[in-house]
């Protein structure tokens, strides 16, 4: 009998050798898994080749979880083959009770609920993610601990230790090189590290209002990345963009980009190969590069394998290089000569292909909610567009998503809320879908002028009821609210500072308006209001109607980066050189008349809000 044993060894990288006689590999008769009811994913299979880097690495797997106090591996050798035995030892499961910050006046939120399951491991995830956030703002030196306090019957406190540091922006961003573009086209390009002016200036005596983005390396990458792809739709297939020097004084970064804009392409050719018949884009005049319309074709093929339920999506463009064009006329230099279709003569051209791969169509397995504490999961499940069964298409689930912010007792989910679980063999997609309930609400209004013209000033508070009954009477999707109002007596309504008040009271039960459960949903109870309960009930569904009109039941897809490639062929081997050359992004297009759909929808949020007290004052 031999052993190994994995504990507080472990973190310091040593162990124990397992030593097994001298046998090519024999192979595990029996594996057991003792001291744990959790499932653990480990790559060690019975009747499969004894491997103890196999081993090791499932040891490291299994303790990078944080469940496991102790791990050790047992193993004996027969003749039959080898008996293995992993023995672990279960850390007390902890529930997080609160989260306390150092100091108390931060106001980052960590992605954890009360009551949920907490250990070391996922406290240093929540640090890390903490401290990227904060990166994110400016703060580059920012450090974030996390600690877990036990309290209580096994639960705990999170202590975080927050220090921020000093705050970063962006004074300027300078360009370098022969651009081949004007300033104003790069600097429009920027996005994350662009200064912006909110007021003008009043010539040397003050340089304006200027609002500085925060600085970041990844902020950095990404406009990087932005002026990359603007180089390429213009048609500058061998521009070369760098990051070249950054100056940072006070807090102050400037951030200089080394450019050369290199030679302008005209394409001959462009097509779309890869999902269904090949697609031919004609190149607008003179053979300029249309990247618009590449982009739509590609974004169309992308939503295309969507519906078909294929996650897996790629494109890739290459470019071709074609002979230059070199006939020179009698008299005429051939710099100023100019082929038929108006181009130069000896302006470079090429071909451009974009190759797409979609992968197998998948259908969805299994769809599982987390961090509802109180409402039903039969109600989140009506609230989706997306079935058990049903082919995995993205654009539902973004709608569903959007129907599920859309529930009043429910935060915003949105994709990075789901974890997507792709099972290969059987072509089948897990979802799971976090959520974070609103314990209750409050609001207060007040008017703007005289009582009697705007209204007397009020105060709102609903407390969700406890988990109990289902469907329409689930107890859980109502509000218990109480309303308080104080108006003026009548004959002193004309006067704006009436020093006597009355005071009017409201209690009602009000289920919020729940997708899926439209008719049975959307209603305030309470027979003071009489006629203003229908009424009230009418105002909502035409506020639902309203958003989803403006187009506020769907998320907008995020865009595609598509890199681009040269392939030429040598005469003498005839072999195919791939070599990189930049980067294609497209956006998915804004709505039409965005902003007027987003102004019909606040409208509709303010008169809903302002039903309430006016049918009080009334």
């Amino acid at each position: 009998m031999w052993a190994r044993w994995f504990g507080s060894i472990l973190v310091f990288g040593s162990c124990f050798p397992l030593v097994l006689p001298a046998s090519d590999s024999p192979l595990i008769q029996t594996l057991q898994i003792r001291g744990t009811r959790r499932a653990v994913e480990i790559e060690t299979r019975a009747g499969e080749p004894f491997d103890e880097t196999r081993i090791d690495r499932d040891v490291h797997r299994l303790w990078a979880t944080g469940w496991f106090d102790d791990i050790r591996v047992e193993s004996s050798q027969s003749a039959e083959g080898v008996q293995l035995i992993f023995t672990l030892v279960e850390r007390p499961r902890l529930y997080l009770r609160r989260i306390e910050f150092k100091p108390t006046r931060e106001r980052l939120k960590p992605d954890l609920q009360k009551g949920e399951a907490v250990n070391p491991v996922l406290a240093k995830k929540v640090a890390a993610e903490l401290r990227r956030q904060l990166v994110e703002q400016g703060f580059a030196d920012a450090r974030v601990e996390a600690k877990i306090k036990p309290v209580g019957l096994r639960q705990a406190d999170l202590d975080l230790r927050v220090e921020r540091g000093r705050a970063y922006h962006v004074r300027e961003v300078r360009f370098s090189g022969p651009s081949g573009l004007r300033s104003k086209e790069l600097q429009g390009a920027l996005r994350f590290t662009r200064p912006r002016r909110l007021l003008p200036g009043l010539g040397r005596l003050w340089h304006g209002w200027w609002l500085h983005e925060p600085f970041s390396e990844q902020r950095v990458q990404a406009d990087l990345e932005r002026l990359r792809s603007l180089y390429f739709s213009g048609g500058y297939f061998d521009a070369r963009v760098e990051i070249g020097a950054l100056t940072i004084i006070d807090g102050k970064a400037t951030v200089t980009f080394d450019v050369d804009s290199g030679r302008h392409y005209y394409l001959e050719h462009v097509e779309v190969v890869g999902a269904g018949p090949t697609k031919e884009i004609l190149p607008q005049p003179q053979g300029a590069f249309s990247a618009k319309k590449l982009c739509q074709c590609l974004l169309e093929a992308r939503r295309e394998a969507e519906k078909r339920g294929a996650p897996d999506f790629s494109a890739e463009l290459q470019l071709k290089p074609l002979p230059a064009r070199a006939w020179v006329l009698p008299g005429i230099k051939p710099t100023d000569q100019q082929s038929p279709d108006r181009r130069a003569v000896g302006s470079p051209s090429a071909d451009l292909t974009a190759k797409l791969k979609t992968g197998p169509a998948y259908r969805i397995g299994r769809i599982e909610f987390s961090g509802h504490h109180a409402v039903s999961d039969a109600t989140l499940r009506r609230a989706l567009l997306l079935r058990e069964g049903d082919l995995f298409d993205q654009e539902r689930l973004r709608r569903s998503l959007a129907r599920l912010s859309r529930i009043g007792f429910l935060e915003p989910v949105t994709t990075s809320d789901v974890h997507t679980e792709l099972a290969p063999d059987e072509h089948r997609a897990n979802l799971k879908i976090r959520v974070k309930e609103n314990r209750g609400r409050w609001s207060l209004w007040g008017p703007l002028g005289p009582a009697s013209v705007s209204g007397p000033p009020g105060f709102m508070v609903g407390v969700r009821l406890p988990p109990l009954g289902q469907g329409p009477a689930e107890l859980s999707t109502y509000y218990a609210t109480f309303a308080l109002l104080a108006s003026p007596w009548p004959w002193l309504s004309l006067l704006a500072s009436a020093p006597r008040v009355r005071w009017q009271t409201l209690v009602a039960f009000e289920r919020p308006y729940l997708p899926g459960q439209s008719w049975q949903s959307g209603f305030l109870l309470t027979p003071q209001l009489g006629w203003g309960t229908v009424a009230g009930y009418g105002l909502t569904h035409a506020l639902q109607a309203v958003q989803i009109t403006a187009g506020q039941d769907s998320a907008r897809p995020s865009g595609i980066s598509v890199p681009a490639l040269w392939r030429t062929i040598e005469r003498e081997d005839n072999q195919v050189n791939i070599g990189g050359t930049g980067v294609l992004n497209c956006e998915e297009p804004k709505p039409s008349w965005m902003w007027l759909r987003t102004a019909g929808s606040e409208a509709a949020n303010v008169a809903a809000s302002w039903f309430l007290p006016a049918m009080l004052r009334h």
